[in-house]
């Protein structure tokens, strides 16, 4: 799954990154790389886990794919790794 949801304004405005005074966009795409990494994470952990089982099934894969950017997301909108607060740092003491 390559294209992404947009996070929800609601999400947004739950995160350490919406008390700065950096523009919107720029706290957003802080967000949109830090769920893509966390997204990444998920799919490569999910790779080192055996499959099979109970609710095993053709279609299981692309609901996992959609499970994990759902978490990625959520995982990000609450701070993740703290990674989208320091990107957002990092640009705007370049500015």
């Amino acid at each position: 799954m390559d294209e992404a949801l947009p996070l929800a304004a609601d999400a947004r405005a739950s995160l350490a990154l919406a008390g700065t005074k950096a523009r919107p966009d720029v706290q957003e795409a802080a967000l949109e790389f830090e769920a893509y990494l966390l997204r990444m994470v998920l799919s490569e952990m999910r790779k080192t886990v055996a499959s099979g089982g109970l609710f095993e099934g053709s279609g299981t894969q692309g609901y996992r794919a959609l499970m994990d950017d759902a978490l990625a997301r959520e995982a990000a909108a609450r701070g993740g790794f703290g990674l989208g607060d320091q990107l957002l740092s990092h640009w705007e003491s370049r500015r």
